[in-house]
């Protein structure tokens, strides 16, 4: 596995900021090299947005393939990979 993608140091942030445990991807390969385990602020919903807790999600054979680099859809890097959310 990779490094984290970004460093979250406790000191730089504001005491009512949550986090939260997510997959990070930081640059493409296999998922099993390219996908870190880190804690990430809780994203905040703009206008007309709105928060779902996930409480898990798969990843699928097109996950691997966003991971790669190979899929349609190539969201910018880093990204939180999870097409489908339970």
């Amino acid at each position: 596995m990779a490094g984290p993608c970004v460093e979250v140091a406790a000191s730089t942030r504001p005491c009512d900021v949550y986090l939260v445990k997510a997959w990070r991807v930081c640059g493409l390969g296999e998922p099993v090299d390219v996908m870190n385990l880190e804690e990430v602020l809780v994203p905040q919903p703009d206008a007309g947005q709105l928060l779902v807790r996930v409480l898990g999600a798969a990843a699928n054979f097109a996950d691997a393939l966003v991971c790669r680099g190979l899929y349609q859809v190539k969201p910018p890097l880093p990204f939180t990979p999870g097409l489908e959310l339970w």
